[in-house]
């Protein structure tokens, strides 16, 4: 009888514990997706040159890329490259996670702006926002209603 009672309450639960660790990821892919941000943000000053950040919806990924720069040649249109390093590896965002971009590429640039853009991250019942819409020059991550 106890075991039952056990299993009964156990099964009663763990989908709210599984509603649980999605929440738990959304807001960690926020945040790293906003850390990533600031990063480009700031290696972009630093290197006085532009970064970006691309994403890509449909596998549910992201990287940084930085401009090629060039002493010997003139360049029409720029080039961009992956960065080395750590900073420079493609990030999965979670399956149980849409995600929405308004652009597929954010630049940012090397006196510190950032495109205004508005990511949206998204479980079955919760929303996060990584922005750079609100103040000129900086990433926010904000929850927002449905």
């Amino acid at each position: 009888m106890v075991l039952v009672l056990v299993a009964l309450i156990a099964g009663l639960a763990l989908p709210n514990l599984l509603k649980g660790r999605t929440y738990i990821e959304l807001k960690q892919t926020a945040k790293d997706m906003a850390r990533v941000m600031q990063y480009a943000q700031q290696r972009s000053v630093i290197d006085n040159r532009e970064y970006q950040m691309q994403i890509d919806s449909s596998e549910n990924r992201y990287w940084l890329m930085a401009e090629v720069l060039s002493d010997d040649v003139i360049m029409i249109e720029k080039e961009f490259e992956k960065i080395p390093g750590r900073m420079g590896k493609v990030l999965t965002i979670p399956e149980k996670i849409e995600v929405q971009a308004e652009k597929e590429t954010i630049h940012f640039y090397p006196n510190g702006l950032v495109e205004k853009v508005q990511i949206n991250l998204t479980d079955q019942k919760n929303k996060i926002v990584v922005s750079t819409k609100e103040q000129r020059g900086s990433v926010y991550v904000y929850e927002a209603e449905e």
